[in-house]
């Protein structure tokens, strides 16, 4: 139904519809994202970092970030 670049039937797939704008940056279709879920995560990334740095180190995964030895 899309050929990678338009749709080949109507209502088929999505495409943008006349007056979408190419850029959404600080259009009203720009998404706004919460500074909070953010620094969610970033925290989960930091965990993940952990978690993986201590795998590679010792070979067994710990699901609780506390549980590693600094």
């Amino acid at each position: 139904a899309y050929d990678g670049t338009h749709c080949k039937k109507p209502g088929v797939c999505w495409e943008p519809q006349p007056g979408y704008p190419e850029q959404l940056v600080g259009v009203k279709y720009d998404p706004h994202f919460d500074p909070a879920e953010l620094g969610v995560q970033e925290s989960m990334n930091a965990r993940n970092e952990a978690r993986t740095a201590y795998f590679i180190l010792t070979g067994t995964w710990e699901e609780d970030v506390n549980q590693i030895p600094k």
